[in-house]
């Protein structure tokens, strides 16, 4: 069975999200762009993703974050999956378009099952949001 994990930042909780669409997009944009840039940092992104992925997303959360559970979960998993998934369309080298590969096709059921979504709070790991992908065959 092929395994990815993969450690992203937190992203921002639904109560702190600016109230105006475009900036709620520049937040989304800066969001994904460290996202990205950690994802890449600790895993290589695959140069043809797998056809059919499960994906578990786990929160991890201080014991003393302010926020509810829920508020990470409303537009977290929406950012989190919009992250790692591939950019382009078809076969292309990851040297050609390193920013366009991606850790899976799409999001949609046919290349993805999205499995359970946990949220901790422990000071065990640190903070983060963890992915793991797993090959559906």
């Amino acid at each position: 069975m092929n395994l990815l994990t993969v450690k992203l930042p937190l992203p921002l909780p639904a109560n702190d999200l600016a109230a105006h669409p475009k900036a709620q997009h520049h937040q989304k944009n800066r969001y994904r762009q460290r996202a990205w840039t950690s994802a890449i940092m600790g895993t290589k992104p695959l140069r043809d993703p797998w056809q059919k992925v499960r994906v578990t997303i786990t929160y991890i959360l201080a014991p003393d974050d302010r926020h509810d559970d829920d508020a990470y979960k409303a537009m977290g998993t929406k950012w989190v999956l919009d992250t790692l998934k591939q950019r382009q369309k078809g076969k292309l080298d990851w040297r050609q378009a390193y920013e366009l590969c991606g850790f899976f096709i799409d999001d949609d059921p046919k290349h993805m099952e999205l499995g359970a979504e946990f949220v901790l709070r422990t000071m065990e790991r640190e903070p983060g949001v963890y992915v793991t992908i797993s090959e559906v065959k």
